[in-house]
């Protein structure tokens, strides 16, 4: 028999990436749905040119979509609300949580010639955002970062920012990072959830509030007591680097207390103590009248110190609608190079009312105040009302030794929680300065719209 060439195929090269091509497109949904389809089959047609950059892109989305488990159903991760966002793992084990908070304020004042001239201003009071988590059995985390306030011009601050782990026998949870100092019940509270816009006179001049340290805290007797212990580099309160040979050092601690704890929290009595050992060469206490936007009245100025030491005590209770918050805080500085010892202190006392009869929440964790939640929340259709709450505070800070000065403020305030997480805020402020060469009086109005999500 005469010996044949091999048969070719009638097509050209160019038809047969044509075949292929439908070929694929033909066969995707299927092996799509099978996940045996992938991108690399993809990649090699756009490569040798069988399909356009459109149909590409399209196909790649097509092959994502396939390939992507179901967003929610039974045995798989949830996404809920819950004041916030909250993913969880099917078993509870791991959940993740981000959000923030807004609060714009605006205030008037209206001082003696002494003190200030009078002005008008408006500022984003805070405006974060944060990222928290729990991870396995002892693995909790969480990151936020501050873009208002007083760092607005120059970028964002350091808030909370730590690692942690749970549930570690006798020590607690052991936190390391940037947070707060475990000392008093009104800094320790947060800003989404005080009273007033601003926290009393004696707090914002002596609470160390946010350092770089590392902390273990737990609760005791079913939640009815709770502790902390702290050491923090003292001189971080937005997280900066500091590489140098200077000692400030604090050794921190607090405990609390519930020896009268009823109906879920409608009513008790909290009783807290607070201390606090610094390891510095220099101090210095100011603060402003319980608003923010205005400038300082009182000040010691730069103190050259061996150290100070400073305590507190705490009293909270609350009576169904009716609550009361009270503290005393003193400082003792060990002065150096001629300057004698100092003891500065503060108190204060504040009583606000539920109208429309919800009340103070405590968190038996932390042992501070948490989220109200209106009894009928802000509606026009169904007459809700939202949560009304009417109070009333009176500080004292004596910064007298050394010509620092002395301040009596006096604070009303009406709070409307339209929602548990949207809340209406006016102040009025009365300060009285004395001690000082500029003694005198200042007036402010002030109020603040407060989201958080």
């Amino acid at each position: 028999m005469p010996a044949y060439p091999p048969r070719r195929c009638p097509l050209q090269p160019a038809t047969r990436w044509i075949a292929l091509a439908l070929a694929s497109l033909l066969a995707l949904p299927a092996l799509a749905a099978d996940d045996k389809f992938d991108q690399q089959m993809l990649d090699v047609l756009r490569q040798q040119g069988a399909i356009t950059e459109e149909q590409y892109r399209d196909l790649s989305n097509t092959v994502a979509e396939e390939n992507l488990p179901p967003v929610s159903s039974d045995g798989d991760w949830s996404f809920q609300w819950k004041d916030g966002f909250k993913l969880s793992s099917p078993d509870g084990a791991t959940s993740f949580k981000f959000g923030g908070r807004i609060q714009l304020d605006g205030a008037a004042t209206f001082a003696s010639p002494q003190l200030t001239e009078d002005a008008f201003g408006t500022e984003f009071r805070r405006a974060r955002i944060f990222f928290s988590g729990n991870t396995g059995k002892h693995l909790f985390f969480k990151a936020q970062y501050e873009f208002a306030g007083d760092n607005a011009s120059t970028g964002t601050d350091f808030k909370d920012v730590y690692v942690g782990l749970k549930d570690m026998c006798c020590f607690g949870d052991l936190r390391v990072g940037h947070f707060k100092q475990a000392f008093s019940f009104n800094e320790l509270t947060s800003s989404k959830y005080i009273t007033f816009m601003e926290r009393a006179l004696p707090v914002l001049a002596f609470a160390p509030s946010r350092d770089i340290g590392i902390s273990a805290n737990d609760t005791a007797f079913e939640k009815r007591m709770t502790w902390s212990l702290g050491a923090y580099r003292s001189d971080t309160p937005d997280g900066e680097a500091r590489f140098d040979n200077n000692g400030n050092y604090d050794i921190t601690g607090r405990i609390t207390g519930l020896p009268v704890y009823a109906d879920d929290g409608k009513h008790l009595v909290h009783l807290g103590a607070s201390y606090s050992h610094t390891f510095a060469d220099e101090a210095r206490y100011r603060t402003r009248p319980e608003q923010h936007l205005g400038g300082r009245y009182v000040d010691t100025g730069l103190l050259k110190t061996n150290g100070s030491d400073m305590a507190g005590g705490e009293l909270v209770a609350v009576m169904g609608p009716l609550s009361f918050a009270s503290e005393f805080i003193s400082t003792w500085v060990d002065g150096r190079r001629n300057l004698r010892d100092m003891n500065y202190y503060g108190a204060y006392a504040e009583v606000s009312y539920f109208l429309t009869g919800e009340n103070k929440v405590y968190d038996m964790g932390k042992g501070t105040f948490k989220r109200v939640k209106p009894a009928k929340s802000f509606s026009l259709a169904d007459d809700g009302s939202g949560a009304w709450e009417i109070a009333g505070r009176y500080s004292h800070l004596d910064l007298g030794q050394g010509n620092g000065g002395i301040e009596n403020d006096f604070t009303f305030g009406v709070n409307w929680y339209l929602y548990s997480n949207l809340r209406l805020m006016l102040n009025y402020v009365y300060a009285h300065v004395h001690g000082l060469p500029g003694s005198g009086t200042a007036n402010t109005v002030e109020g603040r719209v407060s989201f958080d999500f």
